[in-house]
């Protein structure tokens, strides 16, 4: 759910930030609060600088009990340290499955990847329109350097370009 979240707020231009994190909490239809609600609200002020859904630690040692479940196989580990859900995971797969099919494809004239063209234009974009503010550009860079990691680049679907974007091929692995 919070992977779909996401990616439909990406494709409409949001950026995503916040935190995964275990312990207590009170919710109910009028109010929520608890020690994991503050614990969140914290990481996500203070140390989710970029982005991403940051996943704490507990929570990771507890996805990696189940190794192949969902949780546990959308997990990354950031450059500067934290673990982070890796929302881009399954669109890179979508992408490199669609391109070995058909090499020839061109990703913006197929109803099944258009949907990521749309969403790599919106992150380009976004990334041209942050030049004047430099705490806004540096997120968003993070995140075409991300994008371009994950997903690659096709026909059709070229990586985000920029400085700092990491033209680079992508390691696939």
């Amino acid at each position: 759910s919070l992977e779909s979240l996401t990616l439909d707020l990406l494709y409409e231009g949001f950026f995503v930030r916040g935190a995964i994190v275990k312990g207590p909490l009170y919710h109910d239809d009028k109010m929520v609060f608890g020690e994991a609600l503050v614990r969140a609200f914290k990481l996500e002020r203070d140390t989710v600088r970029f982005p991403r859904v940051m996943i704490a630690r507990e929570a990771v040692n507890d996805a990696r009990l189940f190794p192949t479940s969902y949780a546990a196989r959308h997990i990354q580990q950031a450059e500067d340290g934290p673990f982070f859900m890796d929302v881009l995971k399954s669109v890179g797969e979508e992408v490199r499955t669609e391109s070995a099919k058909n090499p020839d494809l061109d990703a913006s004239e197929s109803e099944d990847l258009n949907y990521f063209v749309n969403m790599r234009n919106t992150i380009q974009r976004r990334f041209h329109e942050a030049v004047d503010n430099p705490r806004h550009f540096e997120k968003v860079q993070w995140f075409a350097a991300y994008w371009n990691r994950s997903v690659g680049e096709m026909k059709g679907l070229p990586r985000i370009r920029g400085p700092g974007a990491s033209p680079a091929p992508a390691v696939w692995g």
